[in-house]
């Protein structure tokens, strides 16, 4: 398991931004975050920016930030006894390096690659045959059904207490 979950984005040297900007020395607390970096630290895939420099940890941090949030919803159903059933960790890895190899974003992505080829990476493992969440399989045996799976992540989240996760959009 992770020893340090992220809390924030990080830039290129995988430190977190400041949430204060000092320009003459003095602390403004106005927020400007990765404002600077555009839309670098947002990307799940390495790449060089438009000034040719190396983002070479997003990959990285996505997939440990994934595998992060994962372990932490599975121990709250746990503690809070919810009836529902993840999948394993080792069944969704490869789904989750996958998506986040994709050189896509809303963007169009470096290469203008849009979202559509991310998509697609979760919708080919959605309907392959061997996918382990029987239980959000459509009539068919395959697939998915979006209201089995509301209803599922509903009752597997059920006493999340989103005030406890500060800063965490759950929408």
């Amino acid at each position: 398991m992770l020893k340090t979950p992220y809390t924030a984005l990080e830039n290129i040297q995988n430190e977190s931004y400041s949430p204060t900007w000092r320009p003459l020395g003095l602390d403004t607390h106005i927020g400007i975050g990765h404002g600077y970096d555009l839309s670098n630290p947002d990307y799940t895939y390495n790449h060089k920016d438009w000034r040719g420099r190396d983002w070479n940890n997003n990959y990285k941090r996505t997939t440990e930030m994934a595998e992060t949030v994962y372990a932490q919803m599975v121990s709250f159903a746990k503690a809070t006894g919810s009836k529902g059933t993840a999948a394993n960790w080792s069944d969704i890895k490869s789904v989750v390096e996958q998506f986040a190899a994709v050189e896509a974003s809303e963007q169009g992505g470096l290469n203008g690659a849009t979202m559509e080829k991310k998509i697609k990476v979760l919708a080919d493992w959605l309907n392959d045959p061997t996918f382990a969440w029987a239980q959000d399989k459509n009539s068919a045996g395959n697939g998915y059904t979006e209201s089995a799976a509301v209803t599922n992540r509903a009752d597997f989240l059920k006493n999340l207490k989103p005030d406890e996760f500060a800063g965490v959009m759950f929408k």
